[in-house]
């Protein structure tokens, strides 16, 4: 999972013994925001040793066709190509897109409670570069621009937001699965307003739990979304504070079960199960066509 340093061995290891190799890359090892000191492909150690790593591969797994090849155009100031295939000349082949998966029983819609207001989650948020890439910078934004709306950040430490938040803002600090998803249960929107993104985690989860979804449009997040939520197609606060009212607006209810029926229907652990015992199966028969041929063409010789 992910490319990186800690691949390059084992793809050497690969290499020589003739053993297939697989590599799910999951956001940070497609693409390059050195502005914001993110991506593998930003420095230039690191970007060969990914490139490398993925030279050295029998299959490449992305969870998101945009980890692929995505023209980035959400930032206004800074539109890009992003995905392995911009930094990369790879085989197209040798991709294979699978999607995360989850527990649909794991991530449930807790009654009729009353739920009010947005949530998003996020961590690792010690530097102002990362808070920009997972869009919390526009989430403080939006919420000092709706103070009657309640907004909640949950997952990361207080000391990393800045001293004077918002009033109607609330955080968390780290939470357990069961907290997690009592806070989802709280909610009625879940933003995930970031930069970067491959196939995130907590959105799928927020949907599973009943709550419409605001994304940026980049990543995985519009295919995950379908037309359950709303789109936001450049980094802009005034439009976030649209979607948020039109999100709250009579649609909510339909939007909300339309959410989890997405994600338990299209994205389930069974379904990458599958997926990724079809793609082992191919890459281990994959690797002995070769050595057979290799064998083949020895004994000519």
């Amino acid at each position: 999972m992910f490319a990186g340093h800690h691949s390059l061995l084992p793809a050497i290891f690969a290499k020589f013994t003739g053993k297939p190799l697989i590599l799910i890359a999951g956001g940070a090892d497609a693409v390059s925001f050195p502005q914001f000191g993110y991506g593998n492909f930003r420095k230039p150690l690191l970007a060969w040793v990914t490139k490398k790593s993925y030279q050295l591969s029998t299959f490449i797994s992305p969870v998101a066709d945009a980890l692929i090849f995505q023209q980035h155009r959400f930032l206004p100031e800074n539109s890009s190509p992003q995905g392995i295939l911009a930094f990369t000349h790879i085989d197209k082949e040798k991709f294979i897109v699978i999607p995360n998966g989850y527990d649909p029983y794991a991530w449930k819609i807790a009654g009729d409670k009353e739920r009010k207001g947005c949530i998003t989650v996020a961590t690792h948020i010690e530097t102002n570069a990362r808070k920009i890439i997972k869009g919390i910078d526009t989430v403080l934004a939006v919420a000092e621009k709706m103070p009657a709306v309640p907004f909640c950040i949950a997952g990361c430490n207080r000391k990393d937001l800045p001293e004077h938040l918002p009033v109607n803002i609330r955080v968390t600090g780290p939470l357990n699965a069961e907290q997690l998803e009592a806070e989802y249960n709280s909610a009625a929107v879940y933003l995930q307003l970031s930069v970067s993104e491959g196939f995130p985690n907590a959105l799928c989860e927020a949907m599973l739990c009943g709550c419409v979804p605001i994304v940026s449009s980049v990543g995985a997040m519009p295919e995950i979304t379908g037309d359950c939520g709303y789109l936001l197609n450049q980094k802009d606060p005034e439009t976030v504070q649209q979607l948020i009212l039109a999100a709250l607006s009579t649609e909510w209810k339909t939007r909300s079960a339309k959410s989890r029926e997405r994600i338990s229907t299209l994205f389930t652990e069974t379904n990458r199960g599958e997926m990724l015992s079809e793609l082992i199966t191919n890459a281990i028969n994959s690797k002995e066509k070769k050595r057979k041929r290799s064998e083949h063409v020895d004994a000519i010789s």
